[in-house]
């Protein structure tokens, strides 16, 4: 794809991805039509399993009243964080592979620029925050079963994890604004701190504290806090006889436990190292950045979003409680649209019956 000086730094401008900033007024590029259908495609796919995973999970655990335990109450609050995340931002990213970062004016330009930003960026940090939480409540389960810990209050871990968000992601309040561009004539909703070298110098800063508070450290924790569970796991010895059937149960078991707390660490870190990376090479190497093909960038900040679809398919499909509640539900739906084509039917062969015997 042919691009010039400008056309990377416009779509970094406006992918309004929760670490994405703008350092350019330069004029727009469009994306062509097989990316634009590509990527519409993803973000709608992405879309729909994000919504009916993390629903369905809601559901699942209001259903069966359990709540009140800290891994469900943990896991109703990473559903709401991933639907904030699809509701506030995978529409607009849509919008965007159309119109890019063309934004309107006046005092509802700029809240609704600063807020569609802010929301995605506060949802997913609880989304991260919450995920490692879960985690910790694991541990503490399995490593420290006798010990008490603030997570056994879920209500207070659930407003802390928001709270932090909120405050962590609060400057893009400031720095996100409305600019009117006199060469084209057209409004864009771009990073602005003073001038174009400050903000440069701010948004360096910004991303590595985002790259170690939501990325490395995080992603430090889970590898520790999963092996160290998954050892735990292993060594525990069988109560009562130690027959071959025993042993057969546990190393399955064993092996479930193992593979749902790998695909943990490998989805999250899969789905965010692209992003991040961007980030840094935007900021720290702009010119080698801008060689890199627009369709490669658009699709590194489309899988961090594909995160909070895949969420819900981890944390509840691959339960085996949840997975007979998914499967119990979809059955049920399939057994009601079937019922209700069945009376429709009939009632229309009823209405034609009426009808004969009318003549």
């Amino acid at each position: 794809m042919q691009t010039n000086a400008y056309v990377l730094e416009t779509v970094l401008c406006g992918y309004t991805n929760f670490l994405l900033s703008c350092l350019t007024d330069a004029p727009l590029n469009r994306i062509n039509r097989p990316i634009q259908i590509a990527m519409t495609t993803a973000y709608v796919v992405a879309f729909l399993v994000g919504l009916l995973g993390n629903a369905l999970g809601i559901y699942i655990v209001k259903r069966k009243g359990i709540q009140k335990h800290v891994f469900f109450f943990l896991i109703v609050n990473l559903a709401c964080a991933d639907l904030l995340a699809i509701f506030a931002a995978m529409p607009y990213y849509i919008v965007y592979l159309y119109i890019e970062n063309q934004w309107f004016g006046g005092l509802l330009g700029t809240i609704s620029c600063k807020l569609i930003h802010f929301v995605f960026g506060v949802s997913v940090a609880a989304s991260i925050l919450t995920v490692l939480a879960m985690s910790c409540d694991r541990f503490v389960a399995v490593v420290l079963p006798l010990k008490i810990s603030i997570l056994n209050r879920p209500r207070i871990s659930s407003c802390f994890i928001w709270v932090i968000s909120i405050l962590f992601f609060a400057i893009y309040l400031f720095i996100f604004n409305v600019t009117f561009e006199k060469s084209d004539r057209r409004y864009y909703c771009v990073v602005r701190w003073k001038n174009k070298a400050e903000t440069r110098h701010v948004m360096k800063i910004f991303y590595v504290l985002v790259l170690l508070a939501l990325y490395v450290i995080p992603l430090l924790i889970l590898i520790a806090v999963h092996v160290i569970i998954s050892l735990k796991l292993w060594r525990r010895k069988i109560p009562g006889c130690k027959t071959e059937t025993n042993r057969l149960a546990a190393e399955k078991s064993k092996r479930k436990v193992a593979k749902l707390l790998i695909a943990i660490v490998v989805v999250f870190a899969v789905c965010w190292l692209p992003a991040h990376l961007m980030h840094l090479y935007s900021v720290f190497r702009p010119q080698q950045f801008k060689r890199i093909p627009v369709q490669w960038t658009l699709l590194a900040f489309w899988l961090c979003q594909a995160n909070s679809s895949l969420n819900p398919i981890l944390y509840v499909i691959m339960n085996e409680d949840f997975r007979k509640e998914f499967i119990k539900i979809l059955k049920a739906l399939f057994c009601s649209v079937q019922s209700e084509q069945f009376n429709s039917s009939r009632r229309k062969m009823q209405r034609e019956s009426t009808k004969k015997s009318a003549f």
